[in-house]
């Protein structure tokens, strides 16, 4: 019995520390929030600085997507929809990322334009499926 109580509490522990090493999934407000850099954040409404320490334990590349998308998230809840980063480091532990959450909508559709701009396919670019 106590034999299988110990197998019971350590199954249990292992799954409350594989649980607790999740990536922040991306929401949907955040996967419309962009990068955008200083030149263009100057166009943009201030709304606060953000920072954020991401730790997973798994890699320095999920500790870095789960920091990306909780800084994303972030700037979306403060009714952003653009960023720049001033740091973001990797550390022994955990990945750092602190930004400036900005609202570039300002009414106009410029920021729009902008993005449209940086995802435009070159009219010249020849499709490989073509």
């Amino acid at each position: 019995m106590w034999n299988h109580l110990r197998q019971s509490v350590i199954i249990l522990a292992g799954l409350i520390v594989v649980a607790g090493c999740s990536t922040t999934e991306l929401s949907t407000e955040g996967s419309m929030v962009r990068a955008v850099d200083a030149d263009w954040a100057n166009k943009c409404r201030f709304l606060g600085v953000i920072e954020v320490h991401h730790t997973t334990g798994l890699s320095a590349q999920e500790d870095r997507i789960g920091a990306m998308n909780e800084t994303r998230n972030q700037v979306a809840a403060k009714g952003g929809d653009a960023y720049t980063v001033s740091t973001d480091q990797a550390r022994l532990d955990s990945h750092l990322i602190q930004a400036d959450a900005y609202d570039c909508s300002g009414g106009s559709t410029d920021f729009q334009k902008h993005i449209d701009e940086i995802f435009e396919t070159p009219p010249d670019y020849q499709r490989w499926w073509d």
